[in-house]
């Protein structure tokens, strides 16, 4: 997959999902030593995976998305009130998806 740019709404916030080699070494990421990592580069939210899908990669990578975007808005979230997180989360996981998948839910090729 290219990597793919998306809106995480409610904030405008760019979401950058690659899994290129060229991507991984961009952010002097060692694409061996980890499924995924996020972090945020030149204002944008960054998710590096792996070439193949996988799904529990994705929720966890999502999840740390998900509090990041939230806390950089102010959106305080406690171990007792994370509906917002999880919101989120959902949100973020069905984006990244849809840089893995087509509509009709089939894989989509690796180029």
């Amino acid at each position: 997959m290219k990597t793919k740019k998306m809106t995480i709404e409610p904030f405008g916030v760019t979401l950058m999902v690659g899994t290129s080699d060229e991507a991984w070494k961009e952010h002097h990421c060692d694409k061996a030593e980890a499924y995924g990592y996020t972090l945020r580069h030149k204002g944008a939210w960054w998710v590096l995976l792996q070439d193949q899908y996988q799904e529990d990669t994705v929720w966890h990578e999502a999840h740390h998305v998900a509090r990041q975007v939230n806390d950089h808005h102010g959106v305080d979230t406690t171990a007792e009130d994370h509906e917002a997180d999880a919101y989120l989360q959902e949100h973020v996981v069905r984006l990244i998806k849809s840089a893995y998948f087509n509509k009709k839910g089939e894989l989509l090729p690796i180029t």
